[in-house]
């Protein structure tokens, strides 16, 4: 069999490469769902799925709280804007939520003397008292 041209060989890649981003997104790989809430007025709360080890990079030590600005500072900067880039691509219906594994925030820094040990169960008034 001949070699294909440069264009049809082009196409097979682009092919190929779509067909693997279809296999992942059908996988039955574990995800955990992120609700990220920003500051916008007009914010509609997305939720979006992440792997296991993406949900770990966002929310280490067992926090399902973050704010951005603390998660970019942690790094590493590249591994996390990689992934922000795949989690970005799996937004789910909240009707097909299966649960809330993490509340991401944006832009809203005052909310985090509510959650001093960024674990949601675990929020608090300023002054200690429990909201739960």
């Amino acid at each position: 069999m001949p070699p294909l041209p440069d264009k049809d060989l082009e196409v097979a890649r682009t092919l190929l490469d779509w067909k693997d981003t279809i296999d992942e997104r059908h996988q039955n790989i574990p995800r955990k769902n992120i609700q990220v809430i920003d500051g916008a007025q007009n914010t509609v709360y997305d939720i979006f799925q992440a792997t296991d080890e993406e949900f770990t990079l966002i929310f280490p030590d067992s926090q399902d709280v973050a704010f951005i600005d603390e998660v970019m500072a942690r790094g590493p900067e590249k591994e996390l804007d990689e992934a922000f880039d795949r989690i970005w691509t799996r937004r789910i219906a909240k009707r097909d939520a299966m649960g809330i594994h993490g509340i991401l925030f944006y832009e809203l820094e005052y909310k985090k003397e509510f959650y001093p040990t960024r674990n949601d169960e675990q929020a608090c008034n300023p002054e200690g008292t429990r909201l739960r």
